[in-house]
């Protein structure tokens, strides 16, 4: 088997380690280490990472069954530690804040309002307009702008006037949002396993409000 030895200056182990670590330094415009701190580094970066790694599963855990137990906000700890110091530190995290909605009620980044798969109840396909109806239905208000990630699916100002653009597919217009800066040298459609076969949307699925 190969075994990593840092301190055998014959065996070009760390040479090569060096020069490997400079060329990918080089790709992310990080400074190069030379051979000698490439040996320091080399002899304390299994440790660092096992301890390390050990200690941030533990704790992501301990969270995760705190989730599971419906424990309250106050109970659950944000965890800050560098382990060279050492240093720890716990500190108890803030309820998302809330922002108002036209009819009187909250939300949070972290609410979602589903709408429904890609077909409604008598078979034909969620249309644009009918997701920004149901969204404008349960919060109260009229959607503004719809996007998904960074893209723009509707904004009112361009499309509110639009008919045509209203009744397309809901999820056809997500797509043709995205697929406008994804397809690749070729022209193919980056997203086209999204569709079925007929070019059509793809199977029906949940779509939420950010979506």
């Amino acid at each position: 088997r190969a075994e990593f030895e840092k301190d055998r200056a014959g065996n070009g182990h760390v040479e090569f380690v060096a020069a490997a670590g400079g060329l990918r330094a080089l790709c992310y415009g990080v400074a190069p280490a030379d051979a000698a701190e490439t040996r320091r580094i080399a002899g304390r970066i299994i440790p660092a990472m096992i301890t390390t790694t050990a200690v941030v599963s533990a704790l992501s855990c301990v969270e995760t069954l705190k989730l599971l137990l419906h424990a309250p906000v106050r109970l659950h700890r944000n965890a800050f530690l560098n382990l060279a110091l050492p240093f720890f530190a716990f500190t108890e995290p803030a309820p998302a804040p809330h922002f108002p909605l036209p009819d009187g009620r909250t939300f949070t980044l972290w609410d979602r309002i589903v709408v429904g798969g890609n077909e409604g109840e008598d078979g034909t396909p969620t249309s644009l307009r009918d997701l920004l109806d149901a969204v404008g239905d349960r919060t109260g208000g009229e959607v503004a702008t719809l996007s998904h990630g960074p893209y723009v699916v509707y904004a009112d100002f361009l499309h509110g006037h639009d008919p045509a653009f209203l009744e397309k597919d809901a999820w056809d217009a997500v797509l043709d949002a995205v697929a406008g800066d994804g397809a690749d040298e070729d022209g193919d459609d980056a997203f086209a396993d999204e569709r079925d076969g007929d070019g059509g949307a793809a199977p029906a699925r949940p779509l939420t409000a950010e979506e």
